[in-house]
This record gives structure tokens, sequence and C-alpha cells, in this order.
């Protein structure tokens, strides 16, 4: 159970790290709307989908 949590919680750090650096990247350069939108409209399903996998893992009660 813990590994499965280590795994989503890595998953969700990547995810949160590139929405950062698209975010901060957009701020600097005048980078195109259309695709930084895109990129993030995917990452907001991709961490909510995380975050049910790893509030089920927590809550799921262990099977020996």
């Amino acid at each position: 159970m813990l590994s499965d949590l280590a795994w989503i919680g890595k998953l969700m750090i990547v995810s949160l790290s590139l929405a950062v650096a698209i975010k901060t990247l957009g701020s600097q350069y005048p980078l195109p709307e259309t695709p930084t939108m895109i990129i993030s409209l995917l990452l907001l399903p991709t961490m909510l989908i995380l975050l049910v996998l790893g509030l089920r893992q927590l809550l799921k009660p262990d099977n020996p």
C-alpha cells in the first residue's frame, strides 16, 4: 500500500512541477496561449485522478 502511495505521490509532484514550470515560462516568455492552455487542462484532471487514487489507497482497508 505504501509503495502505491509513494508512486502516486511522485506522479503528483511531477505533474505539479510541470504545471508550475509551464506557468513560469509563460510569464517570462511570450508562449502561444493555446498549447499552454491545453497542457494545463490536461494536467488538472491528471492531478484530480491521482488525488482520488491516493485517497482510495489511504481509505482502503488492508486485506492480508
